[in-house]
């Protein structure tokens, strides 16, 4: 498969993209924003992207032994989630790489039933 192809395998290449772009591939090292702590110091969280059971997750970078199965503390990623991420390693599906060589694509809204329904009237249940 190469970087022109029509055709991506969906287990590989997600539909989301970092804030600067980036679109995230399986295997991705993932920072996002957690928190800021004292003296106004911002603290991160790392994750690698996967693709399991048909859905996109963030597994915590230390989890990341494919030997060992764990439960907790993964996700799913939704776009909104990266809207304050960045891509910051990883090597992407076929001749593309580096994760700074992907192409680009422009940053979009999210329009996932979580970010785009009222928040009162809204079922968590059905994202989970």
């Amino acid at each position: 498969m190469t970087q022109g192809s029509a055709e991506r395998d969906p287990t590989r290449w997600s539909p989301f993209h970092d804030k600067k772009g980036v679109p995230v591939c399986a295997g991705d090292l993932i920072k996002s924003y957690h928190f800021t702590g004292a003296r106004r110091k911002r603290y991160y969280l790392y994750h690698v992207a996967s693709y399991e059971d048909g859905h996109w997750m963030m597994v915590p970078a230390s989890w990341a032994d494919p030997n060992e199965k764990r439960d907790g503390g993964k996700c799913r990623i939704y776009q909104h989630y990266l809207e304050d991420a960045e891509v910051i390693g990883g090597c992407g599906p076929g001749d593309i790489l580096d994760h700074e060589d992907r192409p680009r694509v422009a940053p979009a809204a999210c329009d996932c039933k979580t970010c785009t329904t009222d928040p009162d009237e809204r079922d968590l249940a059905e994202d989970w």
